[in-house]
């Protein structure tokens, strides 16, 4: 343990939460080490209901907006960031919508800043899984369109132009 965080322990004080975490080591490589073991897994998200009808559902850097539209219209609107912390999260709805019986099922990608593997994977289990006449994508700003291009899955998927 460094010096300053043996000081900070001393004093009560637990700092980051990581820090809470930290564990020395020995490498033969390179003698001493420091490994840092993951906290806890994040307690699932939490779903809100808004004024308007829609749900909010918070996962990490991720949120997603559940709204029943005009008609039997269905829409899932992500914001912020697709990633291992969050990418069940998504599955989830999409199974909740195959279950609620939309006609039209429209999936909001616009709001994306980030994207990686794992969501990938989710857009990729769309297509595999769920894929139907009734599901629509709306394009995600265009560094993540270009990472959803660069995997074929842009080809895949029914995205409206």
């Amino acid at each position: 343990m460094s010096p300053g965080v043996a000081r900070a322990a001393a004093a009560g004080d637990q700092g980051p939460r990581w820090r809470r975490y930290l564990f020395s080591g020995i490498s033969l490589a390179r003698g001493p080490t420091r490994v840092y073991a993951r906290p806890p897994r994040a307690r699932e998200g939490r779903s809100i209901a808004t004024e308007g009808g829609d749900r909010l559902v918070e996962r990490g850097p991720l949120t997603l907006r559940i709204s029943d539209g005009a008609g039997s219209v269905l829409r899932i609107a992500a914001h912020g960031e697709l990633d291992l912390s969050n990418a069940q999260a998504l599955d989830k709805e999409l199974e909740r919508a195959m279950q609620e019986r939309a006609e039209r099922i429209i999936i909001d990608l616009s709001g994306l800043q980030f994207i990686d593997s794992t969501g990938l994977a989710a857009l990729g289990r769309i297509e595999t899984h769920y894929l139907t006449e009734r599901f629509v994508l709306i394009r995600a700003p265009a560094r993540v369109q270009r990472v959803i291009a660069l995997t074929g899955l842009e080809r895949a998927l029914p995205f409206l132009d």
